[in-house]
């Protein structure tokens, strides 16, 4: 299903995906599943709970689609493979769709390699309002939606020529304010970890770096929720300060910093690049960074497309 909804900027749901529902879009809980009740009895009561939370998405809300909640062994998965942004200004932007059932508009974040947390969400729709758990499945995309949807600044990037388009310049103006409230972050990081002056921002077009008299510590930051993600798409940026640097005798740390912790797939990776180009490289969140050591670091909705 993903492909579909990524081709017409939307999530969906296909139960009773026959009846228009336009008209209930942010009616409120309890008014759709009465008039559900009327409109498709034999439904299952699962189904019409779905249907009447679906309806109530409001803009600006945050999405997390889910590729699959199977557990691995005996511990909770959950795998998110994209992020979006539900559009709209006072209602949410309803569409019924032959081949995907009823949809809502949605800006879709930057491209992603599946990221994997802890929790297990079966089902299709879930509303997550625990906050440790906003923080660890939403990190910094919470904040940079809430403050776009209150912006006039992505709409002024959306006269464009096709419907793709304009979902791609709203989404690169969320995953920009990303960027950029990490790199802000981090750089604090850095200051309290070195002082001041050995910190510098955007020198050579590298994100940030810190200068030591043994080592140069150099920062790329990517603004994906996947800790692979990130690295893979920093690394050739990595690989060109490393030749631009040569002539400096001192060490170089390499660090890619993103949104969320590492899971064991990315420490993977990260051992590879290692063992393959003997660059000093490691990956962590904004909180996750040591002086001694680069470690991995320690009202939403969620929606899951049918397993």
């Amino acid at each position: 299903m993903l492909p579909s909804m990524l081709r017409h900027g939307v999530i969906s749901t296909c139960f009773a995906g026959d009846i228009d529902l336009g008209y209930l879009i942010g009616k409120g809980f309890d008014a759709v599943r009465d008039a559900l009740n009327q409109l498709v009895p034999n439904e299952s009561p699962r189904a019409k709970n779905t249907l009447a939370r679906f309806l109530n998405i409001q803009p600006g809300d945050i999405v997390a689609l889910k590729s699959h909640s199977a557990p691995k062994q005996a511990e909770p998965r959950l795998v998110v493979a994209r992020y979006a942004i539900v559009s709209g200004a006072r209602r949410a932007k309803y569409k019924l769709l032959d081949d995907l059932g009823h949809s809502i508009e949605v800006d879709f974040l930057g491209d992603q390699e599946p990221v994997e947390f802890r929790y297990g969400y079966g089902g299709t729709l879930h509303e997550v309002e625990a906050a440790e758990r906003i923080s660890a499945i939403f990190g910094p995309f919470h904040a940079a939606t809430r403050a776009a949807s209150t912006s006039t600044s992505p709409r002024s990037l959306t006269d464009k020529a096709t419907h793709e388009s304009m979902i791609e310049a709203r989404g690169a103006y969320i995953m920009t304010r990303v960027h950029n409230e990490l790199q802000n972050a981090f750089r604090g990081r850095l200051v309290s970890l070195y002082g001041a002056d050995a910190v510098k921002q955007e020198q050579n077009y590298i994100d940030l770096l810190v200068s030591l008299p043994d080592k140069l510590i150099l920062v790329e930051v990517k603004a994906s929720a996947s800790a692979v993600t990130c690295v893979r798409e920093a690394l050739g940026q990595v690989l060109q300060y490393a030749w631009q640097l040569r002539p400096d005798p001192r060490s170089i740390e390499y660090i890619v910093v993103g949104p969320t912790a590492a899971m064991p797939d990315a420490a993977q990776f990260l051992d590879f690049i290692r063992a393959t180009t003997s660059l000093n490289i490691g990956y962590c969140s904004v909180d996750g960074h040591s002086s001694l050591y680069t470690n991995p670091s320690k009202t939403v909705i969620l929606a899951g497309m049918p397993e």
